[in-house]
């Protein structure tokens, strides 16, 4: 059936980028580790004494294609961040980490005294070191 093909061709064409974005996701959802890592060395340098964490599914060990990479970074300092400081050294993070923009991470960012008050909601959690110390 020479339809048949045609359909199939037309189908695989229409599925391809789909089918590269999912394979590429869950590439780096199994390369979690790398790029926490890659986020803990940049910590370390944009803010020493910054403790950085995986957490949720990823830390469980039972992500799916849909999940995302949670990854916490604690800041030693005790004064809250405004809005603006926060979004600007989560942005400075994921770029000088090099993380990539389809990377399916969430980063979240908190003092030590709002870590303290928030914790308990990101168990488990496995913290992740700069494998170069920093």
């Amino acid at each position: 059936m020479p339809g048949k093909s045609r359909v199939a061709s037309r189908a695989r064409h229409e599925w391809g980028p789909i089918l590269s974005f999912l394979l590429e996701r869950r590439r780096l959802l199994i390369e979690w580790r790398r790029l926490v890592e890659s986020l803990a060395c940049t910590a370390s340098r944009l803010a020493p004494g910054s403790r950085v964490y995986a957490a949720g599914s990823t830390a469980r060990g039972d992500w799916v294609a849909a999940s995302d990479i949670d990854v916490v970074v604690v800041l030693p300092e005790n004064k809250p961040l405004k809005p603006r400081e926060k979004a600007e050294l989560e942005e400075a993070l994921l770029e000088e980490a090099r993380i990539p923009v389809e990377a399916p991470v969430e980063l979240h960012t908190y003092t030590a005294a709002e870590w303290a008050k928030t914790r308990h909601r990101y168990e488990p959690l496995i913290e992740v070191e700069c494998p170069q110390g920093g």
